[in-house]
């Protein structure tokens, strides 16, 4: 306790000695660092001047209403800062003024009001302070919040400060406390989620796009799985709004991109309370609101088919490329997404609208892509893996994936081998995903009849997938080694030498009669010096990919 503290001295504090004066200011008392300490002491007097209803106006003054540019540190920064923490130091008799007095509370929310940008340092501060209301007086503070129209409506147009974002999910999680009871309900009612979601508006900057994004994966985060504010989220009037939003003919690739990365964001949830025991999930009974989001999957497969707009753009070995653009790469996720689900009768309707077909035209089409190889690799790997056998070997015959693995491995040897030729950069996710195939079919006959019937497979498998073997079987370094290390057997030799001689005099150290080890050569083989002409052989080539920088593979706006 800090008053005891001064007292073994004995002195008093020097928040004593300011109280003991006949006048003293608010201004006094925040100018001493034992300020905070001491009212969290409760110290009577200190504690009685604080709780004056001037007092805690002047407090929720200094963190609201920032100061001139042109004043001091002491007012600008340290006065709101040592305000804050006095109001967030949970002293009843100073709650009680504030619930109380609810001039005072909108003073503190009224923050909120102003259409102009917020300044980050009050922000963060006034959301602190109001956090620790929220906590200390739950009932009181709800009841206030109910008893204002609208209330929620005027954080929305501050979604991008974090300390916002923390607040409302802070006020989401009251449900879950005794008092708290009702609070998801109101939220509801407050219409928080359709609120976020009219800020996909075209008419709205990409800023704010992301902005309300991240609003409702961090929302989405915070909130059971059966929550009302999921069940809200996921309601027909609500998907469909925003689906309809970041869709449009007018929508920007910005407004895609984000509101699909949204639906990621449930589906992943969705997955997540299935292994948490949260929801259970039927394998073939599907949610109803998947069913609203595959109402608009021919829509996104347009866009992926014809692009609102594209460049071309030059690449550093001479070659050009048209851009995919991250839009089209967040809607290729959205079908593994959707596919990783497991739901039957989805990712037959996937089958049925050619999606996959659609997937590896564009791994092909687009060489020099990783991003776009990385999950389409993915995708294919899941049903190889996840699927029923069933829909496993429907997907490839209906893409043939087959042939156009084994031609596009020719292809790629055929470029290698001109002068100056170049490795496409799709070549170490198509050989991943060939030898996994290769794998599946030693145990799969009708795998592995597709595989003897296709005529370059046996060339593929001899050639392309016996190199990637022969790497990948090929100690790191090139050199087996015979010890654990150097260190560790000269370590136990030592070790060894002056256990024997204390167990003989008499006898001689090994050590004596051989070289020591430092003056010793490593015997190791020529291709690992970093010199020889076959060091290309100690590298892995399915690692030796292209990458495009962000600026190469980025959306057209």
């Amino acid at each position: 306790m800090a008053n005891d503290f001064w007292k073994e001295f004995g002195i008093s504090s020097p928040i004593d000695d300011i109280l003991k004066k006949d006048t003293y200011t608010l201004e006094d008392l925040l100018s001493e660092d034992e300020i905070v300490s001491d009212t969290r002491s409760h110290k009577e007097k200190l504690i009685n001047f604080l709780s004056q209803k001037s007092t805690v106006e002047k407090l929720i003054q200094y963190i609201t209403v920032p100061a001139p540019t042109t004043a001091d540190d002491q007012i600008r920064v340290r006065y709101p800062a040592v305000c804050c923490e006095i109001l967030g130091s949970e002293v009843d008799d100073i709650d009680k003024t504030i619930f109380q007095n609810t001039e005072l509370l909108d003073k503190l929310y009224g923050y909120f009001d102003s259409k102009d940008e917020l300044n980050n340092f009050h922000t963060t501060i006034v959301c602190r302070a109001a956090s620790s209301l929220l906590h200390s007086k739950i009932k009181e503070n709800l009841a206030y919040m109910k008893s204002k129209k609208d209330f929620l409506s005027r954080f929305i147009k501050h979604l991008g400060n974090p300390s916002v974002i923390d607040f409302l999910t802070k006020l989401i999680n009251l449900e879950s406390q005794p008092d708290g009871e009702g609070t998801l309900e109101w939220i509801v009612n407050e219409r928080l989620i359709p609120q976020i979601v009219d800020q996909f508006d075209p008419k709205n900057s990409s800023d704010k796009h992301e902005i309300a994004c991240q609003a409702l994966i961090d929302i989405i985060g915070a909130i059971t799985y059966d929550s009302l504010l999921m069940q809200q989220l996921q309601s027909d009037e609500v998907l469909t709004h925003l689906l309809e939003l970041t869709l449009s003919t007018e929508a920007s690739s910005s407004g895609l991109l984000h509101g699909t990365q949204v639906l990621i964001g449930m589906m992943n949830r969705l997955s997540t309370a299935a292994d948490d025991d949260e929801h259970s999930m039927d394998s073939e009974n599907p949610p109803k609101w998947l069913a609203t989001v595959l109402r608009f999957l021919p829509r996104y497969k347009e866009i992926l088919l014809n692009p609102p707009s594209t460049k071309k753009l030059p690449l550093s070995f001479g070659e050009t490329t048209i851009t995919f653009g991250f839009h089209r790469l967040k809607i290729v996720e959205l079908f593994l997404a959707i596919l990783s689900l497991g739901y039957g009768p989805i990712c037959n309707e996937l089958l049925e609208l050619d999606v996959f077909h659609i997937t590896l035209d564009l791994f092909f089409a687009y060489p020099w892509n990783n991003f776009l190889h990385h999950v389409v690799e993915k995708m294919f790997l899941y049903i190889m893996n996840e699927s029923k056998p069933e829909f496993r070997l429907a997907v490839i015959k209906k893409t043939d994936l087959i042939r156009r693995l084994c031609e596009a491995d020719e292809k790629n040897r055929a470029e290698e081998s001109k002068p100056n030729g170049v490795r496409r950069s799709y070549m170490g996710h198509l050989l991943n995903l060939a030898s996994n195939i290769k794998i599946i079919a030693k145990d799969n006959v009708d795998i592995r009849k597709i595989l003897e019937e296709e005529p370059k497979w046996d060339e593929m498998n001899k050639i392309s997938l016996a190199e990637k073997e022969r790497v990948q079987s090929k100690p790191l370094g090139g050199v087996v080694p015979e010890k654990p290390s150097l260190l560790d057997d000269h370590h136990f030799a030592a070790y060894n030498t002056e256990t024997n001689a204390a167990e003989d005099p008499d006898s001689k150290s090994d050590s004596e009669d051989s070289e020591s080890s430092e003056d010793q050569e490593l015997d190791l083989e020529d291709d690992v010096d970093l010199d020889s002409e076959t060091d290309a052989d100690d590298y892995d080539i399915d690692q030796a990919e292209v990458l495009l920088s962000k600026q190469e593979i980025e959306a057209v706006e």
